[in-house]
């Protein structure tokens, strides 16, 4: 079958849910950041902009602030459809999950000031144009690269060709006008922050796994999503697509 995805509002969505383990403090926190249909200029323009962020976001937001072990952003590419998003596990012991969404939010716009320059995005350009010339070096990843066009049904088997002759033509302008209206413009930014919210306090009892969990939603803001079911079923649906030019 046709795999399509959905759209987010404009605006910001929040899904809060307590954990299901009472004994378990962990709190994970993903902010997506929804750019809509993209194609291949598009998703060279963000695989820029995730290769640049790699180093700051861990170095920011778990080495210097120690948010949580484990930080790291990610270039999505649903179905066709664009975005990137952040990740933070921390500690509901140590910190909230709005403190922590405050502190991704208040990153981005350090980014933008301090790390999209003309510097590191030439940097960045060597370094995937470098890696996507590469020969593949075993028989496993040539037919990994392709068998990945093939389960996409795009067939785009020169993709990585495509992708650098795209890379020489990107300007730092080109990567602010498409990044900043996607993550740090609040009217036009489409974000879908999920919230797993962690026990405050250490609770030893062992967890019945032989019983049924349901996922208990909570309303902590004016912007959260008390029934994920309804609010799925009003988005739009983007019709099929594929990233072949």
């Amino acid at each position: 079958p046709e795999l399509r995805c959905r759209e987010i509002p404009k605006g910001l969505q929040y899904l809060q849910v307590d954990t299901l383990n009472p004994a378990d403090t962990n709190t994970l926190v993903t902010n997506y950041y929804q750019a809509g249909p993209g194609n291949i200029r598009e998703h060279v323009i963000l695989e820029l902009v995730s290769t640049i962020m790699d180093e700051p976001v861990f170095d920011t937001l778990r080495t210097q602030e120690q948010l949580g072990y484990s930080v790291y952003n990610n270039l999505r590419n649903t179905f066709g459809v664009l975005g990137l998003s952040i990740t933070v596990n921390t500690q509901a012991t140590k910190y909230t999950a709005d403190h922590v969404d405050q502190r991704i939010e208040a990153f981005i716009k350090t980014f933008v000031k301090e790390h999209l320059t003309e510097e590191k995005v030439a940097d960045a350009i060597k370094s995937v144009s470098k890696q996507k010339l590469r020969a593949d070096v075993t028989m496993e990843e040539e037919v990994s690269r392709n068998w990945n066009e093939i389960l996409s049904v795009e067939y785009l088997f020169n993709r990585y060709e495509k992708d650098v002759a795209v890379l020489n033509d990107i300007s730092l302008e080109d990567i602010k006008e498409y990044f900043c209206p996607l993550m740090v413009d609040g009217e036009k930014c489409r974000k879908f922050s999920v919230q797993v919210l962690g026990a405050k306090e250490k609770n030893e009892e062992a967890v019945d796994t032989d019983q049924d969990f349901k996922l208990n939603t909570l309303k902590l803001r004016e912007e959260s999503i008390e029934d994920m079911d309804k609010f799925r079923d009003s988005l739009k649906i983007h019709p099929v697509l594929y990233i072949i030019e």
